[in-house]
């Protein structure tokens, strides 16, 4: 049986890594040490984190395109837990808003609809939709301002009694017995939430793990844009420009402009065309961008009331069946795998920290 001085290790400090390692702590049940090379405040006023950890490069909002049972459900729970950190925990960095997305010609309701998992359902009438759309809806939803709720997110952690060890690690292996400052440790389990990194995690080399690439423009925006769109041909399918465009606000006065979608492309420069391309997709949803657009061609940064703070591109981990949330045994280490969430991380970690604790209870009880 474990109790209160049972160790375990989560390895990975990106979303995945630390909703996980606040469902265990909160458990009350274990001593959860959490190491990485990175964490939301050993990069927040340093050099940029490593475009393998890609948490923070990320817009975050919580809009599905989940096809598989497993998915729908993570991304169900979590957005039961999002609505309720964003009207109990205003530090969180989490906003309730409207949520647009709109579509070419109609579509049948979504999963989300369908099944009542948000509110505020309303089908868009013509002089509503965006430019070049013929359907659109409306329901409630959250954006999540990522810097702020990452630095949240890694205080609960702290709050709760967990520690921190910044700290690289090549093999996961490696943490059956590890030195954490002069206490030796012996983790009852591992829980591996490395993303891209499990493609070359000594001991789990997972080569369905693969890239996929996202760029994003940040700015600076009026103060009453207060809604997230998206803008796509389909529910269940995008390629990687055309179909993937997406505004979120972070509700600071910023806001994030995308995007791309470009699996197995792991090319960490901006790309002067794309951004060229995401401001005049989203100015179908946002017509001022036009003019930011123009002035961005002129080698400007700035126009009605709009400024192009930083172009910015994330790898997201994505892995081929999705994501993997599973316990195994590895040599004389026990370890729970979850990663390979692709850009769906925020909208469903909370859930998948739930879905850890059960596997952890399970390997270690």
């Amino acid at each position: 049986m474990s109790d209160s001085s049972t160790d375990i290790v989560v390895l990975g400090a990106g979303v995945i890594g630390l909703t996980a390692a606040i469902a265990i702590q909160a458990t009350a049940r274990y001593r959860t040490t959490l190491i990485a090379a990175a964490t939301p405040t050993s990069t927040a006023d340093n050099s940029p984190p490593s475009h393998h950890y890609t948490s923070p490069y990320a817009g975050a909002h919580w809009r599905s395109l989940a096809l598989e049972e497993l998915e729908r459900e993570l991304e169900a729970l979590t957005l039961s837990k999002l609505l309720e950190l964003a009207r109990t925990s205003p530090d969180a960095g989490i906003y309730v808003c409207e949520g647009r997305e709109y579509f070419e010609k109609h579509v049948e309701d979504p999963w989300y609809v369908a099944r009542g998992v948000v509110g505020g359902y309303r089908e868009y009438g013509s002089s509503e939709l965006a430019e070049g759309c013929g359907f659109g809806f409306r329901y409630e939803t959250v954006c999540i301002n990522v810097p702020k709720h990452l630095a949240w997110l890694e205080g609960e952690f702290v709050r709760l009694g967990g520690r921190i060890v910044q700290r690289y690690v090549k093999d996961v292996r490696e943490l059956g017995e590890l030195d954490i400052g002069e206490v030796r440790v012996s983790p009852a389990c591992v829980v591996n939430c490395t993303g891209l990194g499990s493609r070359t995690l000594g001991g789990v080399e997972d080569d369905k793990v693969y890239p996929t690439r996202g760029q994003t423009v940040l700015v600076e925006a009026p103060p009453d844009l207060k809604f997230t769109g998206t803008k796509r041909n389909s529910h269940r399918a995008f390629n990687s420009l055309t179909d993937f465009t997406y505004v979120i606000p972070r509700f600071d006065g910023t806001v994030v402009l995308g995007g791309t979608y470009q699996a197995h492309n792991s090319s960490t420069e901006p790309d002067r065309a794309t951004t060229v391309s995401i401001l005049t997709r989203c100015a179908s949803m946002i017509p001022e961008l036009r003019s930011l657009r123009d002035a961005y061609e002129r080698g400007e940064t700035s126009a009605n009331g709009f400024l192009i703070l930083k172009e910015k591109v994330g790898l997201r981990p994505t892995r081929v069946g999705g994501a993997r949330i599973v316990a195994e045994k590895m040599g004389d280490v026990k370890v729970v795998h979850a990663y390979g969430h692709g850009g769906y991380g925020y909208q469903s970690g909370f859930a998948t920290g739930e879905r850890v604790v059960a596997l952890v209870d399970s390997l270690v009880q």
